[in-house]
């Protein structure tokens, strides 16, 4: 609930999304920045939070990992992001 509810005092709009390649590419190319809750997987062995800011020209996914430059510096398939998922929270200006 903090995601959601604290956007609007910071001039945010916020949706969940349901995990899922589509869905990260549309908010994506629709100018929104996504927060991402993942679980264990290649990005993490635990839980993790990071951020998706963008996309590649060739439709992959720009990730700013606040634990990785190595992840941060390349781009991702969406479907993979969406599969180790567990929340997506989509931002855009209010």
């Amino acid at each position: 609930e903090f995601f959601t509810e604290m956007a609007g005092e910071l001039g945010l709009q916020c949706e969940p999304l349901y995990p899922s390649g589509s869905n990260i590419r549309d908010a994506l190319s629709a100018g929104a920045v996504i927060v991402v809750n993942l679980g264990p997987g290649q990005f993490t062995d635990g839980g993790h939070f990071f951020v998706l800011t963008g996309l590649g020209d060739d439709g992959s996914v720009i990730v700013n990992d606040p634990y990785s430059v190595e992840r941060s510096s390349r781009t991702w398939d969406a479907e993979t992001i969406a599969d180790e998922a567990l929340a997506l929270f989509s931002y855009t200006s209010a």
